[in-house]
């Protein structure tokens, strides 16, 4: 019994290291998404938000949890230039209108539904992850 959660804890540090980044991310994306909308914002100004965070949190928390950056590198941690900043922007854009198009399919034929933060942090992020893979097969 002891081996068996030696095992699974060992799994999700595993797990938590090799993805820290994504599970950042996806948080972050989940909070201020959640308090945009609970604030009564309508979803677009969100997406701008959660952009703008995306390019001012995740980036530098990205680059400090990351081994890449060295000292010798040249770079910084706040490394930002104007085409990362509108690249978030659009694509949270474009992300959060494909999830709020999904919800309201959801919530118009199938049963109702809100936008729930976790479960739009974690869509947000298998589509953040799957735009990434199929812009950097090209």
């Amino acid at each position: 019994m002891e081996n068996e959660r030696i095992g699974l804890g060992a799994r999700f540090k595993r797990f938590f290291s090799k993805y820290k980044i994504e599970i950042v991310e996806a948080y972050m994306v989940a909070a201020v998404f959640f308090t945009c909308m609970s604030m009564g914002m309508n979803w677009m100004s969100a997406a701008i938000i959660v952009g703008i965070a995306n390019t001012y949190f995740v980036i530098p928390v990205a680059n400090a949890l990351s081994p890449v950056i060295s000292k010798d590198d040249g770079r910084e941690m706040f490394d930002i230039n104007h085409k990362v900043f509108i690249g978030n922007l659009f694509k949270s854009f474009f992300i959060c209108s494909i999830i709020m198009i999904l919800y309201y399919f959801i919530d118009k034929y199938l049963f109702t539904t809100y936008v729930e933060p976790i479960t739009f942090g974690i869509i947000y992020e298998f589509i953040n992850i799957g735009l990434g893979k199929l812009t950097r097969k090209r």
